[in-house]
């Protein structure tokens, strides 16, 4: 008899444990992004939502990958929040378009272009403004590739001078 409770007091005591460590995780987490929320409900659904992310990219961590998972500041977003960030919008595909063929004989040997530093670094988006990402990182792989040299563009430039593109309010889709 006394054994059962000894365990059910050790299973006890892992279970506060568990839950005193996300806590404190979450609470790290939120120092770092200096999250603030209104309301005890808000800090618990932002919470379930932290630990749901937390534990996938435990799981991650754990399997071997060529990527990582970590934490930002979007990670007490729930799935709904997600979705309306990312606006995307299926487009119907058009009828009257013929493939076009990029085979020019090139050799069929892949090449990662990551790795000859062709390829920009991820890097935040603020605003509606992935257009300016996609744009200076195509012309920056396009430089690199044809010059060998790195260069880096400012988004902010495309931003602030580039007429009828809406600026932080382009459509990212």
């Amino acid at each position: 008899m006394q054994t059962y409770i000894a365990l059910a007091l050790a299973l006890a005591a892992v279970a506060v444990a568990v839950e005193s460590e996300e806590s404190f995780h979450f609470m790290q987490y939120i120092a770092k992004y200096q999250k603030n929320y209104s309301t005890m409900q808000e800090y618990e659904t932002r919470l379930e939502n932290w630990i749901r992310i937390n534990k996938m990219v435990d799981t991650h961590k754990a399997e071997e990958s060529d990527y990582k998972l970590v934490h930002n500041e979007f990670s007490d977003w729930s799935n709904s929040e997600w979705e309306s960030f990312l606006t995307y919008k299926e487009q119907e595909p058009s009828t009257n378009e013929t493939p076009l063929n990029l085979n020019n004989g090139a050799s069929s040997v892949p090449i990662d272009w990551r790795s000859l530093g062709a390829v920009s670094p991820v890097q935040k988006q603020g605003c509606g403004d992935c257009w300016t990402f996609s744009s200076t990182g195509a012309f920056e792989g396009a430089w690199k590739i044809k010059s060998g040299h790195p260069v880096k563009l400012t988004e902010q430039w495309l931003i602030d001078c580039v007429e009828n593109a809406n600026g932080c309010n382009g459509d990212c889709y």
